[in-house]
């Protein structure tokens, strides 16, 4: 269901609710995670953090150094269908949410509720927050202090968002 990649890990979700990790050197299996109960449908990854969510409703934080898991959260209120890290946050896509998270103890910052259907995507560059949802609108986030700064209507439901170099791509 979703795959990201660092220097060191490759990271897979799946519908068998496993979270499976792989060095990017050979593409070896290092580890298998089976905390979530339902589809594990987003992962994401920094320099120390693995990132899940899953349709159990959870973004589940597991730690690269050995693999286990430091906090789960629990505040979506229906399934969790992207996770992103920027250096300070994590933000996951939720029912019509987008949540961030602060980096140290994973408490929640900020709770943006703008969007009118699922959050399906969301990510970061270094000014701004991207969401995208099933209301056919990405919104773009000034991450300063949250505030919405703009939303973009498209044609159809978003899927996914991504920065690339000054560019936001959506599908």
């Amino acid at each position: 269901n979703s795959v990201a990649i660092s220097d060191k890990w490759l990271a897979s979700g799946s519908r068998d609710s496993k979270v499976r990790i792989y060095n990017v050197e050979d593409f070896g299996l290092v580890k298998e995670l089976g905390d979530a109960t339902h589809s594990v449908v987003s992962v994401a990854l920094s320099d120390k953090w693995l990132a899940s969510g899953s349709e159990d409703n959870k973004v589940r934080i597991y730690n690269l150094e050995d693999f286990c898991l430091v906090k789960e959260l629990g505040e979506a209120d229906f399934y969790v269908y992207s996770v992103t890290f920027s250096d300070k946050w994590l933000a996951s896509g939720s029912s019509n949410k987008v949540r961030i998270y602060n980096l140290e103890d994973f408490c929640l910052v900020k709770e943006l509720g703008e969007a009118t259907s699922y959050v399906t995507a969301v990510a970061f560059s270094d000014k701004w927050l991207a969401s995208g949802s099933f209301d056919n609108k990405v919104r773009i986030y000034d991450l300063e202090d949250f505030r919405l700064v703009t939303e973009l209507a498209e044609a159809d439901r978003i899927f996914s968002v991504v920065f690339c170099d000054k560019l936001l791509v959506t599908s």
